[in-house]
C-alpha cells in the first residue's frame, strides 16, 4: 500500500469490516465500561458533576498539527475519479447512471465530491434551506425540479442528509428528489452521511430506490499505520505508549531516511486498537490520535539522542485508556434523542432542533449547552455535530439504548 490514492479505495458497503480490537485492549475498556458504570449506580443523580477535563500534559497545537494533519480528500476525490473511469465522464451518450458514496461522521464525502466536482466541472446541486423542507408539501412541489435545468450535465448532490427533515411535514422534498432521479437519464453522484442513509432506508428504502451504495474502505491497521508514518513529523519523534512504553512505530525510519519495505514493518498493538476503536473512520482515528498525544513534563521541550539523530519524546494512551468525553451518568434519554437527531441530519443547527423534537426550545438549549461543554457536542460552521472523540461512546451508548445506528 504505497500510493496515498491506495488509502482511499472504494469498497461496497456490504463489503465494510469494522476493524478487531486486540484481546487485551478490548478487556481492559469492558472493565472501565463497567467500572464506571457501577461506580454510577452508587451516586445520586443529582450529585454527578458534568465531565471533568482531566489535566494532561499535551503538545502545543503547532505540534498537533505536525504530528496530524488534515485527512487528504483531493487524494479520495482522485481514488473515486478512478473507480468510476475516464469513460463514465467522457461518454457523450445519455444512460441513467446514478453513484451513491455513504461515509460515517467525520468522514469529508460532501467535500470529496465538491472537490471531484471542481476538477471535472461537474454541477454541484445544492440542498434547499431548512424551512423549505419543513413547510414543503406534496401539493406544493410539483413545480420543483432540481434536475431538469441540468439535463445535459453530470450533476452532483453531496449532502442528500440536507435534503430532509425527521418530522411528519419534513420528507416531502427528498421523495420528489427520488422521483426526479428515477425518472432522469442523466449521470448523477450522490454524497450521504452513514446515518441518514439507514434512516432512509428504514423510512422509504431508499437502497431499493437507488441501489447498493460505496463507502470509503475501512481505515484498518494497515491503513493507518501507513498514513502515519507517512507524516514526516512522525518520523522525527520516538512515540511510545504511556503504560508499557512500547514504540507506537517500530522500526520506523527517521524522517531523512527511506521507508522501509512495507512487506516487513510491524503494526503496533496501540495502532491495531486505535482503528478498531474508531470503527475504521479516519477522522475518528485522526480524533483520537491527536488525544492521545502526551509530551511528558519532563521531558518538554527535551529530546532524546539515538543511533538515528535527535528525536523528540513523545507518549500516546492507548484509546481505551483516553479520558474521552461522554455522556454523564445523569444524562437520560432525552439527552439521547438530541444526540440522535443531531447524527441522523449530519449536524444541525442548534436554533432548529426544537422544531424537530417535542421538548421545549429552553430545555433544548440547555441541554446542547451542557453537552457542547462536555466535548459531546460541538459547534461547527453554525451546526451541532457529535465530537469526533465522543463519537465511538455516543454511538455505543444509542445503540444499547436500542436507537437505529448506521451501517458501520
Amino acid at each position: 500500500m504505497g500510493s496515498e490514492e491506495s488509502l482511499w479505495s472504494l469498497v461496497p458497503i456490504a463489503d465494510f469490516q469494522v476493524p478487531l480490537c486486540q484481546t487485551a485492549d478490548a478487556a481492559r475498556g469492558t472493565m472501565r465500561r463497567l467500572r464506571e458504570s457501577l461506580q454510577g449506580l452508587f451516586r445520586a443523580r443529582s450529585e454527578v458533576p458534568p465531565n471533568q477535563k482531566v489535566q494532561r500534559h499535551c503538545p502545543n497545537a503547532d505540534v498537533l498539527h505536525t504530528l496530524s494533519p488534515a485527512l487528504d480528500w483531493a487524494a479520495a476525490a482522485a481514488s473515486l475519479a478512478e473507480t468510476l473511469g475516464e469513460e463514465w465522464f467522457a461518454d457523450p451518450e445519455p444512460g441513467r447512471s446514478v453513484t451513491t458514496i455513504v461515509g460515517p461522521p467525520g468522514c469529508d464525502i460532501a467535500q470529496m465530491l465538491q472537490t471531484l466536482a471542481r476538477d471535472r466541472g461537474l454541477t454541484v446541486l445544492a440542498a434547499p434551506c431548512f424551512q423549505t423542507l419543513l413547510e414543503s408539501s406534496p401539493t406544493s412541489l410539483p413545480a420543483f425540479s432540481p434536475l431538469e435545468a441540468q439535463i445535459d450535465r453530470i450533476v452532483v448532490i453531496p449532502q442528500l442528509e440536507r435534503w430532509y427533515l425527521r418530522h411528519e411535514d419534513g420528507m416531502a422534498v427528498i421523495r420528489q428528489l427520488l422521483r426526479q432521479i428515477r425518472g432522469s437519464e442523466q449521470r448523477i453522484l450522490i454524497g450521504c452521511d452513514s446515518w441518514a442513509w439507514a434512516f432512509l432506508q428504514q423510512a422509504i428504502g431508499i437502497q431499493d430506490m437507488l441501489g447498493p451504495p460505496l463507502t470509503l474502505a475501512p481505515f484498518d491497521a494497515e491503513r493507518l499505520d501507513t498514513w502515519c508514518r507517512s507524516i514526516p513529523h512522525v518520523r522525527s519523534c520516538d512515540i511510545r505508549t504511556s503504560d508499557d512504553g512500547e514504540a507506537v512505530f517500530p522500526d520506523c525510519p527517521t524522517a531523512d531516511e527511506q521507508h522501509t519495505d512495507d512487506s516487513r514493518r510491524s503494526i503496533s498493538a496501540f495502532i491495531r486498537n486505535l482503528s478498531a476503536h474508531a470503527r475504521g473512520n479516519p477522522a475518528v482515528a485522526m480524533a483520537l490520535w491527536r488525544f492521545s498525544l502526551e509530551q511528558p513534563e519532563s521531558d518538554a521541550g527535551e529530546a532524546e539522542d539515538t543511533s538515528e539523530g535527535t528525536r523528540t519524546l513523545m507518549r500516546a494512551t492507548p484509546p481505551a485508556q483516553l479520558p474521552l468525553p461522554r455522556l454523564t451518568d445523569a444524562s437520560d434519554r432525552i439527552d439521547r434523542i438530541i444526540l440522535h437527531s443531531v447524527l441522523l441530519h449530519g449536524g444541525m443547527p442548534a436554533a432548529r432542533l426544537s422544531e424537530l423534537l417535542p421538548f421545549s426550545e429552553t430545555e433544548v438549549e440547555r441541554r446542547t449547552n451542557l453537552m457542547c461543554r462536555t466535548d459531546v457536542l460541538q459547534q461547527v460552521q453554525g451546526r451541532l455535530h457529535v465530537s469526533l472523540t465522543a463519537y465511538p461512546g455516543v454511538r455505543q451508548d444509542l445503540r444499547n439504548d436500542g436507537f437505529l445506528t448506521d451501517a458501520f
